[in-house]
């Protein structure tokens, strides 16, 4: 599955990976992999590890 998130934060793309996007049923055994690949830009490496390691948590909106 691929999405365009061009015009939303880096950790709003994360959230959406890790808890909005989901295999198809015939891919059951992949359901809990997530691939975040940042190419060239050791700060998007740190902020994808940092954002799913504390839990890929949501903002308050409010």
């Amino acid at each position: 599955m691929t999405t365009w998130h061009d015009r939303e934060p880096l950790e709003e793309a994360i959230w959406f990976a890790a808890n909005a996007a989901f295999p198809h049923d015939s891919y059951t055994q992949a359901a809990d992999a997530l691939i975040a690949l940042s190419v060239g830009s050791p700060k998007w490496d740190a902020e994808i590890h940092a954002y799913l390691q504390a839990g890929t948590p949501i903002k308050d909106e409010a």
